[in-house]
């Protein structure tokens, strides 16, 4: 018997399962494929929320509009499961030797200052935390659990009897002028989130994919509560019972997912310079990220074949982006807007072959 749906998503990282949530609320029929014993990037993430990136203290890409976009959709998603994924935050951002004159500079900037801050009310001194040239705070921020929410998202689909367990078989897809067969289901719009896998999708493997892994910390330690995310050269982001995740790195030339010892030591050697503090470590894990050499996610329409579409390129801001781009989608599916120049396919048309 042929199940006959409008829309097929294929994955089930964060892209997929924040698309899927959203088609579900707005009453889309759709179904989705994913192997479960897959490794996504999206289930070790770090999940935190941050419109600044600190590296070359400028804003994120479309911050404002982003923040807006995505505190909303997981606050809502935590209301009606009833669930805590999703949690409003400060960073606290241990300044280098040059970052302080910085900072204090770009808080002038409209720009800025609705999210940068100079101010004595986030104490430190009852902590370990080494700031030998001070430290500034981002407000408003925020962090997702995002093991919990995708947990939360695959009981929902699963109530709904949405998810196909397997891994999808390219070749089996058949596509014809207006409908996509893929075995017994017959739909009229397949959208590919595979992360990095998309490296090897026949129609979406001109997307220009630098995947990025990251590999995480969870230690213990013996620290007073605070509920804030430091960040130094890595971020501690306290879980709660003494338990704190460290985080990332950034390996471009490793597309496993198999955690390694450099990194394990690198990112404690990186901790140990801000926190005073014997740590245990009691979880270590990697996945990688699927990023674009221009930094900006992709979700449009293939070039030529037109029910075939991509959601990707999330990086390391996919728990930001994530919810802004799967609105972007369904409009496209629904051709209720206008295309989006930054984030349209047509950027890569000359990968095409």
């Amino acid at each position: 018997m042929i199940r006959q749906t409008k829309v097929l998503v294929v994955g089930q990282g964060l892209a997929g399962s924040v698309l899927a949530v959203k088609l579900l609320q707005n009453n889309i029929p759709f179904l989705l494929i994913n192997d479960p014993s897959g490794v996504t990037s999206s289930k070790v993430a770090g999940g935190i929320i941050n419109p600044i990136i600190f590296r070359h203290l400028t804003m994120s890409w479309r911050a404002k509009e982003l923040w807006t976009t995505s505190s909303a959709f997981y606050s809502n998603f935590d209301k009606r499961k009833n669930t805590n994924t999703f949690n409003y935050t400060k960073i606290v951002r241990v300044f280098n030797e040059s970052e302080q004159q910085k900072w204090s500079a770009k808080i002038k900037s409209p720009l800025f200052n609705q999210f940068l801050k100079l101010e004595d009310q986030v104490v430190l001194t009852h902590l370990p935390v080494e700031t030998p040239f001070g430290f500034g705070t981002v407000d408003p921020a925020a962090w997702l659990d995002t093991a919990s929410f995708l947990d939360a998202a695959n009981d929902d689909l699963k109530k709904n009897d949405c998810v196909i367990n397997e891994s999808l078989d390219h070749k089996q897809l058949i596509i014809e002028p207006n409908r996509v067969f893929y075995k017994n289901i017959s739909a009229e719009f397949v959208v590919f989130c595979e992360g990095h896998h998309l490296k090897s999708n026949p129609w979406f493997g001109h997307v220009p994919l630098q995947p990025v892994k990251g590999e995480l910390l969870t230690i213990e330690a013996n620290l007073p509560d605070f509920r804030m995310i430091i960040n130094g050269d890595v971020f501690i982001l306290p879980l709660g019972n003494g338990r704190f995740k460290i985080g990332s790195t950034y390996d471009w030339n490793d597309e496993t997912e198999l955690p390694t010892e450099a990194a394990r030591e690198s990112l404690l050697q990186k901790l140990r310079k801000i926190l005073k503090s014997e740590v245990q470590v009691v979880d270590h894990q990697a996945g990688t990220r699927p990023a674009i050499a221009d930094r900006k996610p992709v979700a449009d329409f293939h070039p030529v074949t037109k029910n075939l579409l991509v959601m990707n390129g999330l990086g390391s801001k996919g728990v930001m982006i994530a919810p802004f781009l799967a609105d972007y989608v369904i409009k496209r599916i629904l051709g209720e807007n206008e295309i989006d120049a930054e984030i349209d396919i047509s950027r890569f048309n000359r990968f095409l072959t």
